[in-house]
Order: C-alpha cells, then structure tokens, then sequence
C-alpha cells in the first residue's frame, strides 16, 4: 500500500468520523434548540438565532465543512493514485466530480463562517439572510457532487463494471 493510499484510507476514516458526529449533532443535539428535521434548516428564522446563540454548535453543521474538504481531498488523491493505471477514463471523472465537490464543500464551509458571524453581529439581517439563502444554494449543489464522488468509488472498489 503507497503514501497515497495510506492518506486516501485516513482522509475516508476521518471523513466517516465527522459524519458520526454531524449525525449525533442532528439527531440527539439539535432537537433540543427546537430544530426537529430537514424543514427547519430552510428556514433563515430558526436556523440564524440558533447560530447567533450556538456559535461552537454551528460550527460544526457550516463552518466544519472545511476540515470535511481536507479529508474529501485526501480520498480524491488516493481514489486519482488508485484508478490512474487501471482505469484512466474512470480516475480522469472521478478526478473531475471530486474536484468540484471539494471546490463547493469549501464553498460552503467559509459561507458558513459568514452565516455564523453575520448572524451572531445580528447588525444586518438582509446580508445575514442572503448569506444563509447563498449557503442553501451551495449545499444543495456540493450533494450532488458528493455522491457523484462516492458512487464512481464504490463501483470501482466493489468490483462493478467500469466503463
């Protein structure tokens, strides 16, 4: 096993880790700050005072993306190493759909810090709440890519016909 794949394997360890605790976060955490599903996290009304009161909680649901880009590049680097022989078509568009969901990922993490500042200055509402309608924006897009990233992975790992 190379470098890269050694960094490919903690980049996805570390990446499943802060998934746990996003999780543990939604589901045990949050609903105790009256935010109860996916519906609530639409809305600038319940998501902003939550920010502006919660700031090391946010964190972790919109600034936090940042630490899950670095592990996100990390899988892509080891994903590129792993497929560039065997696979150049495949590496090349797992490359490409990696790349772009790390971009939106980073994206999202430093909005997210504008969202969590803006909102706990609370000093102008309209750029607070078209932080967090940008944000909505991005997070709906960086999905997307993310999953495009993981499904050409697991096909390739798992064994699935390439092509």
């Amino acid at each position: 096993m190379n470098g890269s794949q050694k960094a490919a394997g903690i980049g996805a360890i570390l990446q499943g880790v802060f998934f746990g605790l996003v999780l543990v976060l939604i589901l045990a955490v949050l609903p105790g700050f009256g935010l109860q599903g996916p519906n609530d996290f639409a809305d600038p009304a319940k998501v902003l005072p939550f920010v502006a009161s919660q700031p090391f909680v946010a964190f972790w649901l919109f600034p936090g993306d940042i630490l899950f880009a670095v592990f996100l590049i990390l899988t892509v680097i080891g994903l590129h190493d792993n497929l560039q022989n065997n696979s150049p078509a495949l590496m090349r568009l797992a490359t490409a759909a990696g790349l772009v969901a790390t971009t939106l990922i980073l994206a999202n993490g430093t909005i997210g810090i504008s969202v969590v500042q803006l909102a706990r200055s609370s000093q102008n509402q309209v750029a607070t709440q078209t932080a967090f309608l940008t944000l909505s924006l991005v997070s709906l897009a960086r999905c997307g890519a993310t999953a495009s990233v993981r499904q050409i992975g697991d096909s390739h790992l798992c064994g699935a016909p390439c092509g």
